[in-house]
């Protein structure tokens, strides 16, 4: 098994970053809102502290979590708007998925292979966590919960750590260009009644008896 000591300094800072590089450039995949922002990096705080609960016994996930040398995670500012988002989204997405290639190659060179693919799994649960933490639509939230963006980046994230998908929103997949998650609760139904067991909705004029 792999610790602190079987890393240099610089590989030891990439490991722990790369946590909050992923988790960030998802919350940014869009271009999100304050709001939505601000719920997404929490998002990505918890499932990081999560880590050692739901991967007992992986010593490096428990030494990442455990080091109080850890350097501070980036600075969380407002999602800018327009071409300013566009390229902050872009930039941590690229970000995101270098360090995630990083990553893969180090702990091919260094760790264990129940190990390593703990870490990876650990990646793909924060990255996962981030983009389900806030559902889309505006204040009336009757969008997607993982949308195209966020789905575009967990598909390539989930290929270049060689893990799967992992629990997602019914429709979201990695194997068509659209972006699934259920809708909300009070969705207005559609012309075939699907929905949430409302009434059909007529599609053209009603006869008189």
């Amino acid at each position: 098994m792999t610790a602190r000591a079987e890393y240099t300094n610089e590989e030891w800072t990439l490991l722990q970053m790369t946590p909050y590089v992923v988790g960030l450039a998802m919350s940014f995949a869009d271009g999100s809102g304050v709001l939505e922002t601000f719920n997404e990096v929490a998002a990505l705080a918890t499932e990081r502290a999560r880590g050692a609960e739901q991967y007992p016994g992986n010593e490096l996930v428990a030494s990442l979590l455990a080091d109080r040398e850890q350097p501070a995670p980036p600075p969380i500012e407002p999602a800018p708007r327009g071409s300013a988002a566009v390229d902050v989204a872009s930039t941590l997405r690229a970000r995101a998925v270098e360090d995630c290639r990083s990553v893969v190659t180090l702990l091919e060179e260094r760790s264990h292979a129940d190990e390593a693919d703990g870490y990876k799994r650990f990646l793909m649960d924060i990255a996962r966590a981030t983009a389900m933490a806030y559902r889309h639509g505006g204040w009336l939230k009757h969008g997607t919960v993982i949308d195209e963006q966020e789905r575009s980046l967990l598909c390539t994230l989930s290929d270049v750590l060689g893990v799967e998908l992992g629990a997602v929103p019914d429709g979201v997949t990695c194997e068509g260009p659209a972006a699934g998650g259920a809708p909300a609760h009070d969705v207005v139904p559609t012309a075939d009644g699907d929905g949430d067991g409302g009434p059909d909705v007529p599609t053209r004029p009603i006869e008189s008896e």
